[in-house]
């Protein structure tokens, strides 16, 4: 894989963590997870692979652990998606985010060493009132049959839309090596609940997006400026980070 395009630098994490890789088949709400257990399985696990099922956390064989996600979204969290489901879901915007999106998979078809690709999105686009402390809106295409690897935003909370595909956005809350991986299964039809399209990442929250067999597009909306939103990904096992920004320092 050629090296990322951007601003990178090296830092030591306060924390000593390095994010463990993970895969998990299940789904955000308990109540259907069993039904998509062995979906989700055959789409990003190898086939020798299977989940023993459990009340909410999962041993696979092979060291991987995970569980499922089954947290509420707090009401006044609701209440942004909502603001921002409608924005995206406006006829004009829905065809723009469409046209970035198909144009951003002809790059990742042409560059084919590059796991995902990105394009901030003017957030005049939208029109209508946007919620407080929302400064920057992106889509991003993440390569079919891929782990996009684990990464976490210092300095954003990110909320993140499916808008073709689906995928696991797998979260990792906890700061230890051994800490499972949460499943966030995202899907892109409109009539899905919200928070079957929507996730709510916090600042400095590890997350990997699992793929199956297309590629996923998905807008996301940052707290961060476009040209200062920060990307950090582990660098070794003694803690270590590498940060980029999307948008090389000097470019506006």
């Amino acid at each position: 894989m050629r090296p990322f395009a951007g601003h990178w630098s090296a830092r030591a994490s306060e924390r000593g963590h390095r994010p463990r890789r993970g895969m998990l088949a299940g789904h955000p709400s308990r109540q259907r997870a069993a039904r998509h257990v062995e979906h989700l399985a055959r789409a990003v696990l190898p086939s020798d692979r299977t989940l023993e099922t459990g009340r909410s956390r999962h041993e696979i064989p092979g060291g991987y652990t995970a569980e499922m996600s089954a947290a509420p979204i707090a009401e006044d969290e609701r209440a942004i998606l909502g603001v921002l489901d409608s924005l995206v879901g406006q006829s004009e915007v829905r065809q723009e985010l469409d046209r970035v999106g198909s144009r951003l998979e002809e790059r990742l078809e042409a560059d084919q060493s590059s796991l995902l690709v990105w394009e901030p999105v003017d957030l005049s686009l939208y029109g209508g009132p946007i919620p407080d402390g929302i400064r920057s809106s992106w889509v991003f295409v993440l390569r079919a049959n891929a782990n996009s690897g684990a990464e976490r935003h210092p300095n954003s909370i990110q909320r993140v839309m499916s808008l073709r595909g689906s995928a696991d956005l797998q979260t990792q809350v906890g700061q230890q090596p051994g800490d499972a991986w949460t499943s966030n299964r995202l899907v892109s039809q409109p009539t899905a609940a919200l928070e079957d399209r929507w996730l709510s990442i916090p600042c400095g929250v590890w997350h990997q997006g699992v793929m199956g067999g297309e590629n996923w597009v998905v807008v996301s909306f940052h707290t961060a400026l476009a040209q200062d939103l920060i990307e950090e990904r582990p660098a070794s096992r003694r803690g270590e980070t590498l940060q980029r920004t999307y948008i090389p320092r000097g470019q506006s």
